[in-house]
């Protein structure tokens, strides 16, 4: 992170082709960090923002908090392995069959709110029909509040090759 900000929000210097998932120290980039979270990392997803107020945001790169701590177990302590596979309003989410259940269960009933899937190879999970699929998870993603009360969410982002690739990546053990 530069010394670069917008809004109170530190600007990403080095810019990611698609978005990324990344473990940083906690208000990495922010002038003042409470001190009980000094020395806790957190994991963010680094991508360009979005506002409705200002089109020059678009144009810059920003880290978004995640709602799950580097620890938590389903990163099997790598956050870093996993790719995005859709970032976006609820609303805005591919599987229209399954729209009502993102905005309800992940989203908590507002289909503005950034939701992310994120997929990874080097995790596999039983499919339930004796095959294995690579873990994969919807989790939240928080919007930066600007001074002026303006949200900057993530800009929009799907590519649902990402799911087929970290398929045909998962390494399966034969078994005996």
């Amino acid at each position: 992170m530069r010394d670069a900000h917008i809004y109170g929000h530190p600007i990403c210097e080095d810019r990611v082709e698609v978005p990324m998932l990344k473990v940083v120290p906690v208000g990495e980039g922010y002038p003042e960090i409470p001190p009980e979270m000094k020395g806790q990392d957190e994991v963010v997803v680094e991508w360009f923002g979005h506002s409705d107020q200002d089109e020059t945001v678009g144009q810059l790169q920003f880290r978004f908090p995640l709602p799950w701590s580097p620890d938590k177990l389903q990163w099997m302590s790598h956050p870093e392995r996993f790719r995005v596979a859709f970032l976006g309003a609820a609303s805005r989410w591919p599987n229209r069959g399954q729209l009502e259940t993102i905005v309800h269960d992940v989203a908590g009933g507002n289909a503005r709110l950034p939701v992310i899937y994120v997929v990874s190879s080097h995790i596999g999970l039983n499919d339930g029909a004796d095959g294995v699929i690579p873990a994969g998870y919807n989790l939240t993603v928080a919007p930066l509040i600007t001074l002026t009360n303006d949200l900057i969410t993530p800009r929009f982002f799907y590519n649902p090759r990402v799911i087929e690739e970290e398929q045909a990546k998962l390494k399966v053990p034969a078994t005996c």
